[in-house]
């Protein structure tokens, strides 16, 4: 008979099995693969080493192999937006795993990935964590801002301009920055324009990683060639390169209150869904009862939960007016999941289908009302995805609110996304409200988590395909503005603000 084993030993067996990938019970699906890769995505075979311990440990390539077959399986049949872009996904995961060899590191494979996500230009989709380890820690020690006379720099703390006189960014290291901002973006996802351009201006920050992407030698110190309004009057500066990137932070930093001209201001920096913050919502809007005008300011919103579109748009919806559907959205059925549920699958995002309980008779004769005149710009497959579920509000005198009548700017710049997008989506159109800065990011996903039994690399893949009003997708498009107005370069360091200007200016007119 065995003897027991000691506490110690169960303890250090515990461990060992622990870490040996329990991949076993990975879905895959069943098909053959390519024998060549696709000359398409050779890229993707690429790779970049992150340096760090995580990114370092190797695994083998039937590990690795095993990896992508348990991705794929989740692509097949979790992903919403997999059909979207009619992106090649078997050809683009075939030539990763011709790639392979005897192994890769895992970090090598992280970025592997993160590339393939990329392709169905759904931001909501990427890799997670260990996402800090797929860069290397080499940073630039300053920010750089996007505007349509060029690249800014500017400090850290957003004191002013790496060089006062020359603002913009001219080239890094001798490559013209232009070359930086598409390496910077060869891990971002392909969606709307300024979604693109503005993550990969704010990748720029990764100077080892994109350094990596351009064949760059690894230096301590990175040359900065800075040039003024024309383009001209160039200088190069020599800065450190950092182990801890510099935060772009909260921007605007703006606090709620009356401006001149008695107009409301309505600082909303993140959305939140804490009784503290909504109650702070209300309260605001009290306080603007009486005033002339009102400005409700997202820019710089990444997202969050979507509380405040419920709580706040009311308040704009004519005490007559029928219920409001400010957005529509399918849930991506997955095979383990059976039927699709009367209720919906989608209420943590306070959507659903017109068959719910939740819903009164006026409710769901609005509902019907809008589906007749509902035209999505893409048609998605039937077989894939539930029915449409919708997100319905009413005007604020139900719940003890008011209705405000009077002119209303919402503020909005590409850092707007996720349920920041869906708020612009919901306001945009509405008697009295215009849209004013730059066009939202666009994305709307309802992740869900997914970790590679091997390499233990955590991703999120969209589980919903959310639509506009105008049946426009959020991902690829962004909410457009009324009226555009970019940021200029002294709006970073809080000398201007362009675009509150321009809300201002537009109030003005609207009296």
């Amino acid at each position: 008979m065995p003897r027991p084993m000691t506490p110690l030993l169960a303890t250090a067996a515990a461990v060992l099995l622990a870490a040996i990938p329990q991949d076993g019970n990975v879905e895959r699906v069943k098909r053959k693969h390519a024998k060549k890769p696709a000359a398409e995505f050779l890229y993707l075979q690429d790779r970049f080493e992150p340096g760090t311990k995580w990114g370092s440990r190797e695994i083998s390539r039937r590990e690795a192999e095993r990896d992508l077959d348990q991705l794929e399986w989740e692509l097949v049949n979790r992903f919403a937006y997999l059909r979207w872009k009619g992106v090649d996904y078997e050809a683009a995961l075939d030539t990763i795993r011709l790639g392979f060899g005897d192994g890769i590191t895992c970090g090598a494979l992280a970025i592997q990935v993160m590339k393939l996500l990329a392709l169905f230009g759904d931001a909501h989709s990427k890799v997670i964590e260990p996402s800090s380890d797929t860069m290397p820690n080499r940073f630039a020690d300053f920010l750089f801002g996007d505007t349509e006379a060029g690249v800014a720099a500017f400090h850290g703390n957003r004191s002013g301009f790496l060089d006062p006189a020359r603002p913009y960014v001219a080239s890094l290291d001798g490559v013209p920055v232009a070359d930086w901002i598409e390496a910077a973006g060869a891990v971002v996802a392909k969606g709307s324009p300024q979604l693109v351009r503005r993550h990969s201006v704010r990748n720029l920050r990764y100077v080892g990683r994109v350094r990596q992407e351009l064949g760059l030698p690894d230096e301590p110190r990175l040359k900065v060639e800075l040039v003024d309004a024309d383009g001209g009057n160039a200088a190069t500066v020599e800065r450190p390169v950092v182990g801890r990137r510099a935060a772009y932070g909260s921007w605007p930093r703006r606090d709620t209150g009356v401006l001149e001209g008695n107009v409301g201001y309505l600082r909303i920096a993140h959305m939140d869904h804490e009784p503290e913050f909504l109650d702070g919502l209300g309260r605001a809007m009290e306080d603007f009862r009486d005033t002339s005008a009102l400005i409700i300011d997202v820019r710089g919103n990444g997202g969050g939960r979507r509380n405040a579109l419920r709580l706040l748009l009311p308040y704009f919806l004519a005490p007559d007016a029928p219920p409001y559907v400010a957005n529509l959205a399918a849930y991506r059925l997955p095979p383990d999941e059976g039927r699709e549920d009367r209720d919906g699958h989608l209420a943590n995002r306070f959507l659903y289908p017109v068959s719910a309980s939740v819903w009164s008779k006026t409710q769901k004769k609005a509902i019907q009302a809008f589906a007749k005149g509902f035209k999505p710009e893409w048609k998605l497959p039937k077989k894939e995805f539930t029915s449409w579920h919708y997100l319905v509000l009413e005007p604020a005198g139900a719940g003890g609110g008011y209705h405000y009548e009077k002119p209303v700017v919402v503020l909005l710049d590409p850092v707007c996304f996720s349920a920041t997008d869906i708020f612009l989506g919901g306001f945009r159109g509405l008697p009295n409200v215009t849209l004013i800065g730059a066009p939202s990011g666009g994305g709307s996903g309802r992740s869900r988590k997914l970790k590679l039994a091997n390499s233990r690399i955590d991703l999120q893949l969209s589980s919903m395909a959310s639509f506009q009003r105008d049946g426009s997708t959020y991902d690829g498009n962004g909410v457009q503005p009324d009226v555009v107005v970019w940021a200029v370069a002294t709006d970073f360091i809080g000398e201007t603000d362009t675009v509150l200007d321009a809300a201002l200016e537009h109030l003005g007119k609207a009296k």
